[in-house]
């Protein structure tokens, strides 16, 4: 299934979790560890995820495409 984003800035997207998930799958799933998702979440290292919230995702790249003219660039 399709991931979809609720919002998306520079430094993280939201994430709503879904039914079963942990905090563990979460960062397997986006190749993070759990102290990077705990570091903008801090309310998760005291009350844990459930289903239903919402929560910061941290990006490590933020992928850009350039204008097409500077691809054909020699």
């Amino acid at each position: 299934a399709a991931q979809q984003f609720e919002s998306i800035n520079g430094n993280f997207f939201v994430h709503k979790v879904e039914k079963g998930r942990t905090l563990y799958s979460l960062a397997k799933e986006f190749n993070l560890q759990q102290k990077d998702i705990i570091a903008l979440n801090p309310e998760i290292d005291e009350i844990g995820i459930k289903e239903g919230q919402e929560i910061k995702i941290p990006v490590k790249e933020i992928k850009q495409q350039k204008p097409a003219e500077e691809v054909d660039k020699p």
